[in-house]
């Protein structure tokens, strides 16, 4: 998608402080990727918040029902480490309830530890991907070392009761390109369903919303979330 497939979301961190750039990571591109990638930086000390934005497509603001969303997504980092170092997680997300950065909605990225694990929450996006925090739902067993691309896809999908299916996946970079994905469930992250009756996630299921991507980017410089290949579908059932 080009740049004018994405709309900022509202109450992201200043400009001054980070950066969304198109460029390439220091680790490179994920296999089959192109030459360059979009990055979100951490370029100055600050308080801690959100960079992110939403795919403007028609039929996408908002979605009638929930959807498909895949991204490759790497967490890469430089300086010296503080006890505030890891507070940052890329994600991709859907069903979000509104264009603003402290909205709830169904995230899916790399968790903001070292090494990072892959996770599936409800949440706001401020609060990013804590599995300490509230709104964790899954967490995979195996941890992603920094500089280690991952493929990931969410589908959210509106069962007849008023439940919604939340399901993960991932694709191996090391056989497979970007750009032909292989998808293959994640150990530890079974399907999970936000149910009518709010009981699994104390909440009512999100039925609709924005499908976007970006990072949660902590307090501190040099922090830094590439992403490749952002797709998107509609359930048009």
């Amino acid at each position: 998608m080009a740049s004018t497939d994405f709309t900022n979301l509202t109450g992201v961190l200043a400009a001054g402080v980070v950066k969304g750039v198109t460029d390439s990571p220091p680790s490179g591109v994920p296999n089959g990727g192109g030459t360059f990638t979009y990055g979100i930086g951490r370029t100055a000390a600050g308080a801690d918040g959100y960079v992110g934005m939403f795919h403007n497509g028609a039929g996408f603001i908002p979605t009638a029902k929930g959807g498909s969303i895949m991204c490759a997504m790497i967490k890469e980092g430089k300086g010296t480490d503080s006890g505030n170092n890891l507070i940052y997680s890329p994600s991709i997300w859907g069903n979000l309830q509104g264009v603003n950065v402290t909205d709830l909605g169904y995230q899916l990225g790399l968790t903001e530890e070292e090494p990072a694990r892959i996770m599936l929450a409800k949440s706001t996006l401020t609060a990013g991907l804590d599995p300490a925090g509230a709104g964790m739902l899954r967490l995979s067993a195996a941890t992603i070392a920094k500089g280690t691309w991952v493929h990931l896809r969410l589908d959210i999908i509106e069962q007849p009761s008023g439940d919604v299916l939340l399901s993960v996946f991932q694709s191996d970079l090391t056989a497979n390109a970007v750009t032909a994905p292989v998808w293959a469930a994640i150990a530890g992250m079974a399907d999970y369903v936000d149910d009518a009756l709010a009981y699994n996630t104390g909440s009512a299921p999100l039925a609709t919303g924005r499908m976007g991507l970006g990072a949660r980017m902590g307090t501190e410089s040099g922090r830094y979330s590439y992403f490749d290949h952002f797709q998107c579908q509609k359930d048009n059932t």
